[in-house]
C-alpha cells in the first residue's frame, strides 16, 4: 500500500506561562486585590510529521497523471525546421521593406 505524509499531533509536553493579573478596584477607585503574577502549567500539542497508509478511496481519488508523450527526434527535427522557415520569411519580409 503507499503511503502519504501527515502532519498531526504526536504528542503532548506541559508549557509554564507566566500570567499577569492586573490590580482591581471597586467603584470608589478603592484597591480590592493587588496585581501579582502565578505560573500556570498548559498542555501544548508537540505536532510532527509522520507517515501513514493510504486508504483505497484515497488511491482512487487521486489524479492520475498524465505521461508525457515524447516526440521522436525526427519530428522535433520538423519542428525545429519549421520554426526556422518561418523566421526566414520574416526577415526576409523586413529586408524587402
Amino acid at each position: 500500500m503507499p503511503k502519504k505524509l501527515v502532519y498531526k499531533k504526536i504528542g503532548e509536553r506541559i508549557k509554564q506561562i507566566l500570567v499577569r493579573h492586573e490590580a482591581e478596584y471597586d467603584e470608589l477607585g478603592n484597591l480590592v486585590k493587588d496585581a501579582y503574577e502565578e505560573l500556570v502549567d498548559k498542555i501544548v500539542p508537540i505536532m510532527g510529521t509522520v507517515y501513514e497508509e493510504m486508504t483505497q478511496e484515497e488511491i482512487d481519488g487521486q489524479p492520475q497523471e498524465d505521461i508525457p508523450i515524447v516526440k521522436s527526434t525526427e519530428d522535433r527535427v520538423s519542428d525545429l525546421e519549421e520554426v526556422v522557415n518561418g523566421l526566414k520569411k520574416l526577415i526576409e519580409g523586413f529586408i524587402k521593406k
